[in-house]
């Protein structure tokens, strides 16, 4: 059907106007077969079979209830779900304990806690300060200068004038006042802590914008967020991390990062570097000419 079409339209064309290349065509009685081509892989996909668990994510309790004990914590060696590589710089390191952390606000009331115990995070940057109040105990981020005994105190009430900004104290962003060095920030009220949550980081209060707070984050950067967001006063402890010098290997790869080289460094005995020492040259002495003898009749 498609070539009886292209003939009828090429024969139009030739009683139409005078085409050398229509009256070639029209006058030829060849038949035209149209080919339907599919496109197809020269080379036949393979799915890799992977013999290792998928790991990535801490262990959660059964119940899915929060608890204060540790949970396991099996590192990915920078592999994700797949088995894909995805950030070689990741692998080796101990096994490490995880523990959960609350980053979340009561909506109403006033509550103090009491600060038992702080420790260091083997996951995260920040250090853990193990707070109760009454039967519940809980894990929080622990600000800079926090130690064991201290009460903090957390209110969601904004009043009329703004409060006294102490250390540690957990209040509404429209409640404190301009200036105030604040972490573990809500974007959403109610939402609980996302910003400034990692060691040493902090946002400061700039300016009321309408109906908003205006912070500055650690980038420079500017939020306009709700006044009723939570926020607490201070700085996330364990500020100078990033500064501290490794120590050696070990101590580097106890941390989680997999050795790595620039160039192949062949220390082995077959390479003969480091083991068995360079050849020395010897000089061995030229040997004597040989002086020819005639021997003449005896």
């Amino acid at each position: 059907m498609a070539a009886s079409m292209f003939k009828q339209t090429f024969c139009f064309l030739k009683n139409a106007a005078t085409s050398s290349f229509a009256n070639v065509f029209c006058s030829s009685e060849r038949s035209f077969t149209l080919y339907t081509y599919r496109a197809r892989r020269r080379f036949k996909t393979v799915r890799r079979r992977y013999n290792y668990v998928p790991m990535g994510r801490p262990e959660t309790p059964p119940d899915g209830k929060y608890t204060t004990e540790p949970l396991r914590f099996i590192r990915s060696g920078g592999r994700d779900l797949n088995g894909k590589v995805v950030n070689a710089k990741i692998g080796g390191g101990p096994k490490v304990s995880w523990f959960m952390r609350d980053s979340n606000y009561p909506e109403v009331g006033e509550r103090d806690e009491k600060v038992l115990r702080v420790h260091p995070d083997p996951v995260r940057t920040a250090h853990l300060a193990l707070v109760g109040s009454g039967n519940h105990k809980r894990y929080i981020i622990a600000h800079q200068n926090v130690k064991e005994g201290d009460v903090i105190t957390t209110s969601c009430q904004i009043p009329p004038i703004p409060v006294r900004a102490v250390e540690g104290n957990a209040h509404p962003l429209g409640a404190l006042p301009i200036g105030t060095i604040v972490h573990n920030i809500e974007k959403i009220p109610g939402e609980g802590g996302r910003i400034c949550k990692a060691g040493g980081s902090s946002a400061l209060i700039l300016r009321t914008l309408g109906d908003k707070v205006v912070l500055r984050l650690p980038s420079k950067h500017e939020m306009a967020l709700d006044p009723k967001c939570m926020a607490t006063v201070g700085q996330v402890s364990n500020s100078g991390h990033d500064a501290i010098p490794w120590k050696g290997v070990g101590e580097k790869m106890s941390s989680g990062y997999r050795p790595r080289t620039g160039w192949r460094h062949r220390k082995t005995g077959y390479h003969g570097r480091k083991i068995k020492p360079k050849r020395t040259f010897i000089v061995k002495p030229t040997p004597p000419k040989y002086e020819t003898f005639k021997l003449s009749g005896v």
